[in-house]
This record gives structure tokens, sequence and C-alpha cells, in this order.
């Protein structure tokens, strides 16, 4: 299953970012899709779940617009960091899509 390590890999240092600002909702997103990849039986399944994945990146309010917060201030360390895991993963995600 292409990529699969790797994506195992960014997603759980994303869930940690997440975690760290107390991000919780994103968090528990990603656990579950990380659960998902994880107990892929077989590549359909595997292709699936990272279809979903790439499914949080699109449209207003998406994956892709998240700036960290606590207490009423940004992030800017962690959501730099955030914003390089996720194209990181973007990027690994369109390669299992594409083929």
């Amino acid at each position: 299953m292409k990529n699969k390590a790797a994506i195992e890999k960014l997603i759980l240092d994303i869930i940690n970012i997440l975690d760290s600002v107390g991000e919780i909702n994103w968090k528990n997103a990603f656990l579950s899709h990380y659960n998902r990849i994880l107990s892929a039986a077989n590549e359909n399944d595997y292709k699936q779940a990272i279809r979903d994945v790439m499914g949080m990146y699109g449209g207003m309010g998406s994956f892709s617009d998240v700036v960290l917060y606590s207490q009423n201030r940004i992030c800017v360390k962690e959501t730099r960091k955030l914003d390089k895991l996720r194209k990181k993963l973007y990027s690994l995600v369109t390669e299992v899509i594409t083929g």
C-alpha cells in the first residue's frame, strides 16, 4: 500500500500538534482517519480511507483553512508546522489516489 507508513507518521504528527493546542475536533477527525488507514484490510479499503483524508482539504472551513489558536491567540509556530505537514500529507495522498 503506497506511502502507508509515511502517511501514518504524518497523521500522527498532525494529531500531536492539534492536541498540543487543544484542537479537539480536528484531532478526533484525524484519529478516525488514522484508525481506518491502520485497519485497511486490502488496497481498496486503503484507497477509500485515503480518499476520505483528501476530502478534508476541500471547501470553506476545511482542513486547508485551519489556523491554530490557544487562549484567544494565534499559535504561529504550531500553525506553520501544521501547514508544512498538511502540504506533505496532501502530496502523499494525491500520489496514492492518482497512482
